[in-house]
């Protein structure tokens, strides 16, 4: 099983999302691991609105990262386009990612 294969089992990543690269640096003298997760152009995305059915194609998108758990003594940080999506009913909204809630700078294992 290959870096980046591994790294989306782990993280229990489902379509359409994906590890893209995995990157092991170092900054200023300590190693950090740098998790790169992506998806597919065209991918489809749920509205983020409550009760709202509709599976939208990314309208754009914008870079964040969140800090993850550690892996072994390693700070590990998580990046990725977050999509956003123009809904018929709702209008553009940004799409929720499955490891962190809305607007935290965490992912949810870190948090717990």
């Amino acid at each position: 099983m290959e870096t980046v294969e591994l790294f989306t089992a782990a993280l229990n990543l489902r379509d359409p999302w994906k590890v893209s690269k995995v990157e092991f640096l170092v900054k200023e003298g300590k190693k950090e691991l740098h998790i790169h997760i992506d998806f597919e152009r065209g991918g489809h995305f749920p509205c983020p609105e409550d009760g709202c059915k509709d599976e939208l194609v990314a309208y754009d998108s914008c870079e964040k990262t969140w800090r993850h758990l550690n892996f072994f003594q390693y700070k590990t940080y998580i990046h990725a386009r977050q999509p956003r999506v123009k809904c018929p009913g709702h209008g553009v909204k940004t799409v929720s990612v499955p490891w962190a809630r809305p607007g935290s700078g965490f992912t949810l294992l870190f948090e717990s």
